[in-house]
């Protein structure tokens, strides 16, 4: 391992990073004699100041501070934004304050309605990027953009993407490299209380409940042609396992988990769950009946 770059992003305290598709088109690139598509991959860093910074390569491209954005899009669409938003959430965003960031995913779904009341088109793009802090909202971003903010009934605390939805749409022929088809993406975001939401269009559709706070939540792929597993972690030393929003298995482990990830880690095509224990402990797990 070999340090590549290190770059100054801003003062305050780094909360998350995440990499990311970006919104531009693969570029062709010449590898010897033959020309070679490589998908853009750009560095999204969240703090504690609710500013939200993209890099690419390596370097700052744009920071934008979430409060900041919100009173710009209260006041173009004061009606829109407004009617769902409690008081106190109101009365925080009015103060150019959203919190520290607590997670993002980027994620490929049907295009929004705009966020005007009085308009009936749609934005362009399908690449989005959800963003969450201490306040009952998620943020959504079109590159360094706000366009919605998405209320909810509880802190949000996880977020993460998937086929969660059995009628999973595929992107249209024209819209899609004829080499790699690409189908949309679900979000869920998962609660303080341990409520999970399906985030569709411009609200938040309750999934199911979890019986803890949620701390983390990852998608398990199926080998089947289902929708995935959802496993979830939190204040408990029990992993939940839902799919089609039914838990159909739970699990107790031997000290709280610390963090979730999903890989092929044995090379036979199919994923595995990792588990990191608070005791330092990992844990592979299968989730196909018969195996591990």
């Amino acid at each position: 391992m070999h340090l590549v770059s290190r770059e100054q992003v801003g003062s305050g305290t780094r909360t998350v990073i995440q990499c990311v598709t970006t919104q531009h088109a693969p570029e062709m690139v010449s590898a010897g004699s033959a020309a070679t598509s490589v998908n853009q991959q750009a560095i999204l860093v969240g703090d504690t100041d609710g500013n939200v910074s993209h890099m690419y390569p390596y370097q700052l491209n744009w920071k934008i501070n979430l409060g900041a954005q919100v009173q710009q899009l209260l006041a173009q669409y004061p009606l829109h934004t407004r009617k769902d938003l409690t008081d106190a959430t109101l009365a925080t965003l009015t103060s150019n304050q959203a919190g520290p960031i607590q997670g993002m995913v980027s994620a490929t779904i049907p295009p929004l309605p705009a966020t005007s009341p009085n308009s009936q088109s749609q934005l362009a793009t399908t690449t989005y990027t959800f963003v969450i802090t201490w306040l009952p909202l998620v943020f959504v971003l079109v590159q360094q953009t706000l366009v919605m903010v998405i209320p909810l009934s509880a802190q949000p605390t996880t977020l993460c993407t998937g086929r969660f939805v059995s009628s999973h749409q595929p992107i249209a022929p024209s819209e899609a490299p004829a080499h790699q088809p690409v189908s949309y993406d679900n979000v869920l975001v998962g609660c303080s209380d341990g409520s999970v939401y399906l985030l569709d269009s411009m609200a938040a559709k309750p999934w199911f409940s979890c019986p803890y706070a949620l701390t983390q939540m990852v998608a398990v792929p199926r080998d089947d042609d289902s929708t995935d597993w959802v496993v979830c972690t939190g204040h408990n030393q029990n992993l939940y396992i839902y799919h089609d929003r039914a838990c159909v298995q739970t699990h107790r482990l031997n000290d709280w988990p610390m963090d979730l990830a999903v890989g092929d880690i044995d090379g036979d095509g199919r994923p595995e769950l990792l588990v990191l224990q608070g005791t330092a402990t990992l844990i592979a797990y299968s989730l196909v009946p018969g195996r591990g």
